[in-house]
This record gives C-alpha cells, structure tokens and sequence, in this order.
C-alpha cells in the first residue's frame, strides 16, 4: 500500500510540473504569438486581424500570471485544453502534405 501511494504522489507532482510548464513557457518566451502566425504576410494584414488574433490566444487579458494559471487550471478540470491555438482552421493542404511515418516498426 505504501509503494502505491508513493507512486501516486510521484504521478500527481510529475503531472502538476509537466502541467505548469505548459502554461508557463510559451508565456514567458520572448516575442508575440500572434505577430509570430500573421508574419508569413508580411505586413499584409490589417491591425483589427492582429488584434483579434490576440484575443483569440487570450494575449489580450490584462490578468495577473497567478489568475491566467488559475483559469488554466480551471479550464483543465473541465476539459476545455487547447480552446484557443487548436481551434485555428489548419488548411487542407497542410494536413495532405504532412508525410506518413510509423510510430514504430518490429524487427523482423
């Protein structure tokens, strides 16, 4: 019984750190996301596509580090992971050229 608690809490300290990695990041890089995606137009877009563009990414909250991490963790609980970058329309194209590779072959 021992050992499998001590697993558990391994599990759930491993989880919280993967987890605020995460968060932490990609906001702590340097830079803006949403200039990073717009820039392959270079400068074609007008500023209303960045801002919502921001919005979108939630890069646009005025929210202390401390309530974003909560909210993330919040949004987590409820299983609303990703509801911002992964909701963006990947082209067709993007999807049909990406090249197929195993995950793993078997010797033989």
């Amino acid at each position: 019984m021992r050992f499998v608690l001590r697993r558990l809490g391994f599990f759930v300290l491993t989880l919280w750190v993967a987890v605020t990695l995460n968060f932490l990041l990609p906001r702590l890089m340097p830079g803006n996301p949403a200039l990073a995606v717009l820039g392959k137009f270079k400068g074609a877009v007008p500023p209303t596509a960045l801002k919502a563009l921001e919005a979108q990414f939630g890069l646009d909250t005025h929210q202390s580090l401390v309530t974003q991490y909560g909210q993330y963790l919040g949004d987590l609980v409820h299983g609303i992971a990703c509801s911002t970058i992964c909701e963006t329309d990947v082209p067709g194209w993007v999807v049909s050229d990406t090249p197929k590779f195993p995950l793993a072959r078997s010797p033989t």
